[in-house]
Parts: C-alpha cells; structure tokens; sequence
C-alpha cells in the first residue's frame, strides 16, 4: 500500500514537472545547433544582446566548433549602440572596446568615434580612424568616416591628397561622395550634384545618399531638392528638410513627412511657421504666433 502511495506521488511529481516545462519556453536542446542559433537569432530580434552573448558562449564553451551568428565581437558593437541608444555611454564605451578587442578595425571604431564628437572631442574621434586606416587595418567600408573626419577638422588638403595618390583604399562611392562635398567647398554644386548622383551606396555605415543630392540641390536654388529627400526617415535629412523649409514656402508637413522618428522640437516648428506666415505677408497671423509662443515661455 505504501508503495503504491510512493508511486502515485512520484507519477504526479513528474506530470506536474512536464507541465511547468510545456507552460514556459521550451530550451533549444544542449546539441541541436539548428534550435541554439534560432534562439540566438530570436534574442537578437528582440534587442537583447547580453543574454544573446551569454547563450553564444555557453554554446560554445560546450561546442567549441560550432559557427553561431552573429559573432561575439558584432554583439558587443550591437550592445554598446544600444547603450548609447539608453545614454549610458561608460557601458558603451566597455562593450566597443570588447568588440574591438575581437575585431580591431571593425565597427566598434565608428560608434566610439561618434561618442567622441558627441562629448566634443573631435580630435579624439579622428585619432581613433586615423591610426588603423595608416596601418591598414581600418575596414574598407569605414574609409569614408575617415574622411569625412578629417572634413571636420577642416582638413580639406589631405582629403584632396588621399583621393589623388591613394585611390584605391576608397570605396567607389566614398570616392564620388568626397569629390561631391569637395565641389561644394569650391561652390561649384552642379559638379558636386553629379558626383553625388553615381553614388549606389552610402559613403559609411548609417550614411544616406539622398541629403547629399538633396543638399547639391538646395546650393543649386532647385526646387525639387525637397523631393529628393524622398522623405527619408533620417538625421541629416531632418535637419535639411528643416533647412529647406525656413527658406521656402513648401508646406511643413510636406517637408517633415519622413521625420517620425526625427521630429523638430515644437519650439522649432513654430518658428518656422512663423517665417512662412512673414513671407507670405500674413503679419497678424505671425503676430498671433508669435504671442503665442511668448505666453507659453512666461
């Protein structure tokens, strides 16, 4: 009798056991790597990097010849972006140097490099490009951030020297992108709007081609720069639309319908509908305006 009792107690121990399991996530089997990188897939799906860094290298540890994606050094770059993402820029300083530890060269650079110019020190952001581009270990597709570094410190020789004598360490695209910013500086848009226009990529990573036509437009005095911005969800496009629309009478919605997820502050959109209530000779309309915006400061 004690026995049958002992048995039914472990049936149900075990029957409660199976449910817990079936309730929660079923975990990918210890030696299934097809299971193992779905799950890893699916963490990174779900922005959440750190757990896809830990499961990578249990995985590893017990499968050391296994090939899992993406690999340790692009998740450590993908969680010191979201770091930045969250303003936790030591956090995200740790996990650009774990990445770059892995992949000298790689990625990493960039995001750290716009870390700096965001702390303002845009010395220190061309010094991290500049030294692996000389030594030749920055990847290709970073040549261009290099480049548009040393722009912003007003280093336009060496940009023109670069192009000339060394070519071929530049991306095709990096090469017309340069020449196009480079007719800019010389006020000759038009050459630059052609250069802009054989770009078929961007000069680097997070890059968008169409502000540069967009902007060699704007130059021009043509009106279809606008358009050409093809309303593109983008910072640079962003604040060229808000360019463009304090010196036009395009209507702002038509301008901002890219910038949802980079929307003017509303100070901002106010003043630029009082510019186009003044152009338009509407002064009781921009004096309404414009009262209005002193009420909402006081």
């Amino acid at each position: 009798m004690a026995r049958r009792r002992t048995a039914a107690l472990h049936a149900r121990g075990n029957a409660k056991g199976a449910g817990t399991s079936l309730q929660g996530a079923a975990p990918a089997p210890a030696g299934d790597p097809v299971a193992l990188q779905r799950k890893l897939s699916d963490l990174v799906a779900r922005r959440l990097y750190s757990q896809a860094l830990r499961v990578r290298e249990q995985t590893l540890r017990r499968h050391p010849d296994w090939t899992l994606s993406p690999g340790e050094a692009q998740l450590w770059c993908l969680e010191g972006r979201q770091a930045l993402e969250q303003d936790q820029p030591k956090r995200a300083e740790t996990a650009f140097a774990r990445s770059l530890a892995l992949a000298p060269g790689g990625e990493a650079l960039l995001w750290l490099a716009r870390l700096r110019l965001e702390q303002a020190q845009p010395q220190q952001a061309l010094a991290l490009l500049e030294e692996p581009f000389h030594a030749g270990q920055l990847a290709p597709e970073l040549a261009g951030a290099y480049l548009k570094l040393l722009l912003l410190q007003g280093q336009v020789q060496t940009v023109s020297t670069l192009l000339r004598e060394q070519p071929g360490r530049f991306q095709s695209q990096q090469m017309h992108w340069a020449a196009g910013v480079l007719s800019l500086l010389e006020g000759n848009p038009a050459q630059a709007r052609r250069q802009f226009e054989r770009m078929a990529a961007p000069a680097s990573p997070g890059d968008h081609t169409a502000v540069w036509r967009a902007w060699a437009l704007r130059e021009l005095g043509d009106s279809r720069a606008a358009a050409a911005l093809n309303g593109a969800d983008h910072p640079a496009c962003a604040a060229l639309a808000i360019d463009l629309a304090a010196c036009s009478d395009e209507p702002l919605d038509t301008l901002l319908a890219g910038s949802r997820h980079h929307p003017p502050p509303p100070e901002k959109l106010r003043a630029l509908e009082l510019l186009r209530q003044l152009r338009r000779g509407n002064h009781l309309q921009a004096a309404e305006l414009l009262l209005s915006h002193e009420r909402l400061l006081l």
